[in-house]
C-alpha cells in the first residue's frame, strides 16, 4: 500500500507542491535510486554469498528489476507512474555507483585494520 501510495503521491505532490516540471522529476528520482540500489547491492550480497543463497530473494530481485523495466519502457505506464524511458548513460550510472560505493567501503576496512583508526566508525 505505502509503496503504491508513492507512486500516486509523490509525482503530484513533486508537481503541484514543489512546482518540478514532469520531464524533470528524474532528478529526484535518480538520486533516490542510485541511493536505494547503493544500499540494497552490498546487503543482497552479503545474504546471497556469505550467509546462504535463497531463491526467494534471487526472484524477488529479478521481479523487482522487471517491474521497474516495465515502468520505464512501457509507454502506457509512462502517464500513470510519471515516467520516461532512461537513457543508456543513465543505466550506466545506476550499475557502476553502487560498485565504487562498495568499493571505497572495502578500502576504508581495509584501512582501518591497518591501524588508520580515525576512519573507524
Amino acid at each position: 500500500m505505502v509503496l503504491t501510495a508513492v507512486f500516486l503521491v509523490v509525482p503530484l505532490a513533486l508537481r503541484d507542491t514543489a512546482g518540478l516540471a514532469v520531464e524533470r522529476h528524474w532528478l529526484v528520482y535518480l538520486p533516490v535510486l542510485l541511493l536505494a540500489v547503493a544500499l540494497m547491492v552490498p546487503l543482497a550480497w552479503f545474504g546471497a554469498y556469505l550467509l546462504r543463497f535463497n531463491p526467494w530473494i534471487a526472484a524477488g530481485l529479478l521481479v523487482e528489476i522487471l517491474f521497474i523495466a516495465a515502468i520505464v519502457y512501457i509507454p502506457i505506464f509512462h502517464g500513470f507512474f510519471s515516467t520516461a524511458p532512461l537513457p543508456l548513460w543513465v543505466w550506466g550510472a545506476i550499475l557502476l555507483v553502487p560498485w565504487v560505493v562498495f568499493s571505497i567501503e572495502e578500502l576504508r576496512k581495509w584501512l582501518v585494520r591497518r591501524t588508520v583508526q580515525w576512519l573507524a566508525v
